[in-house]
């Protein structure tokens, strides 16, 4: 009793530390995630030293920690005389995750995602929403699937992208990201274990919840086909069809397809815009995600070892969606004239409810 354990470890790329430090960073270890990073070791600078002509690696250090010429002259030279400078990032890191980085390179911009960070503010709302019949509720619990920021606003237009798992205990979790086209900014988010097909459930009712979204489910690759399948069977009336480039017609374009043209188009337009703060993320989990996003050995973009990209994906297809329907003419009476936003007040709890044409609901 009253004993203390430390593990003092430098990152060496990705290995067993790295596993240790993601559980602690996220809270599911005894341990307290501690970084120290190069610049607060008062011998790592050149005194009297100055630099020219500072590079952009360079000027996010100094506005983000506000390194001095002496810190970045020692910096220089230390790149300069190593016989592997690639290597700087790891064995010299500014923060965690770019030391444990295993290529080096991050796909999110570090700088920004500390900004983003910074803005992240807890959910206003935890539970469950329920199909009451006559209405959706939230049903509050701390430990819900589902945070909510904003609720649903009257005649506001929103995209649901998910990226659907197995289900599996232990393995990959389905997320769902929630995104007001209008304000541009995160205004849901789901994430949990669930079968496929009882996801689809869920983002049924989560989508008529903000106002008969647009709903754009991974269907492939994994067992995003299977949650289509049941959207479609509960007739979900604005699911999003992605265009033929192949023999595939009608319901079985129902969805969003990640393929080795659409990942890193997507992946690309979502960083790009987290980058110049195009939106606004309410996600620290997601934020986390972003920052175990890496360029692996091969130049394929994956989660670092430990780690999990689900809700980057589904943020990434939200994003990409979103962006194809603002480029079109939208027919805003069309696209509401059967939806009305009520408030009901319930163990004072406020929520929008929905009430109007339904899709059916799963008989056990």
């Amino acid at each position: 009793d009253g004993a203390v354990g430390r593990i003092e470890t430098t990152a060496n790329s990705v290995n067993f530390a790295n596993l240790d430090w993601n559980r602690a960073a996220q809270g599911n270890s005894r341990y307290k995630a501690i970084f120290i990073p190069w610049f607060v070791d008062p011998d790592y600078s050149i005194q009297g030293a100055t630099i020219s002509n500072p590079t952009e690696d360079e000027q996010k250090l100094v506005e983000v920690y506000h390194l001095s010429q002496e810190q970045l002259a020692w910096r220089r030279d230390k790149i300069k005389n190593m016989s592997q400078p690639e290597l700087f990032p790891q064995e010299y890191p500014a923060t965690a995750q770019e030391a444990f980085l295993s290529s080096g390179r991050m796909v999110f911009d570090w700088v920004s995602l500390i900004a983003h960070e910074q803005s992240c503010k807890p959910p206003r709302l935890r539970g469950a929403l329920r199909d009451m019949g006559e209405a959706i509720q939230l049903i509050p619990s701390d430990a819900g699937s589902l945070k909510i920021w904003t609720t649903p606003q009257p005649r506001h237009m929103y995209v649901i992208g998910a990226d659907i798992a197995e289900g599996i205990k232990d393995g990959a979790y389905s997320a769902a990201f929630v995104y007001d086209v209008g304000t541009s900014e995160q205004v849901a988010e789901w994430h949990g274990h669930i079968a496929a097909d009882r996801f689809g459930d869920v983002l049924a009712v989560l989508g008529l919840h903000y106002n008969t979204a647009l709903l754009a489910p991974e269907a492939w690759p994994g067992p995003g086909a299977v949650t289509c399948a049941r959207l479609l069977a509960l007739g979900y009336s604005n699911i999003h069809y992605r265009t033929s480039k192949s023999n595939r017609t009608g319901d079985q374009l129902a969805g969003w397809e990640t393929t080795a043209r659409t990942k890193p188009q997507m992946i690309h337009s979502f960083a790009a815009a987290v980058r110049d703060f195009e939106l606004t993320i309410k996600s620290k989990e997601l934020v986390y995600e972003m920052r175990s996003y890496e360029y692996g050995d091969n130049q394929e973009m994956e989660p670092s070892l430990g780690c999990f990209s689900d809700r980057v994906i589904a943020a990434a297809i939200a994003w990409s969606v979103s962006r194809d329907i603002a480029t079109r003419p939208i027919n805003e009476t069309q696209k509401l004239k059967h939806m009305e936003g009520l408030i009901s007040r319930s163990s004072a709890v406020s929520v929008p409810q929905w009430r109007g044409a339904r899709p059916g609901v799963r008989s056990e």
